[in-house]
């Protein structure tokens, strides 16, 4: 008994409110409610995304890893040389590489240094032969080269591989990642790279 009260109470209640609700055109004011905050709030995240977004490459410029000899220290270390080369036909700008190793593929000894939010800046070749250099400009057809100790030789593995799809789209790689930020020409690229 008592609880059928309680359930006629509720039911009244709810019968009540939706009543108000017509009354008094709650639909209209909720459409106008939620299109004054969610539309601006889609169109600020759309907007952050696309500032922030990494694309996997620009055309015709390449990255290509190679294992190689580097030295920290003056202890020689096996290495893995990253040759990037522009084909764009424009003058390319590159700033702020830098790496993050997948540790059980890619180890890298502890004397590689490593920034704290796990990424390992990447310095670019100069004139003497040292990897100092924090940016580049290439022209068409220039190289510019930068180097990662690892603590073991890769193996033929490293060599032969090519990231397949799903790992490029969820950046989920297999031995590292490269990221970067190259102005071509006019046109800014924040790119990600998978490997």
């Amino acid at each position: 008994m008592m609880q059928a009260r309680w359930v006629r109470g509720r039911i009244m209640e709810v019968t009540a409110f939706t009543q108000f609700g017509k009354d008094h055109d709650a639909s209209n004011w909720f459409s106008i409610a939620f299109s004054l905050v969610a539309w601006p709030m889609v169109l600020a995240i759309s907007a952050y995304y696309w500032s922030r977004h990494k694309v996997r490459g620009i055309p015709h410029f390449d990255v290509q890893p190679t294992q190689g000899q580097t030295a920290i220290g003056g202890q020689p270390y096996n290495a893995v040389n990253l040759t990037f080369t522009n084909l764009t036909g424009s003058i390319v700008y590159i700033r702020l590489a830098r790496l993050r190793e997948q540790r059980s593929n890619f180890p890298i000894p502890p004397a590689a240094i490593k920034s704290i939010g796990g990424w390992r800046e990447l310095k670019f070749l100069d004139e003497n032969r040292n990897f100092t250099r924090d940016q580049v400009i290439l022209e068409t057809g220039g190289r510019a080269v930068s180097s990662v100790a690892v603590s073991r030789p890769l193996g033929n593995d490293f060599d032969n591989h090519t990231p397949g799809w799903l790992r490029m789209l969820f950046r989920r790689p297999k031995y590292f990642v490269i990221q970067y930020t190259a102005m071509v020409s006019e046109k800014k690229y924040s790119v990600a790279e998978t490997y």
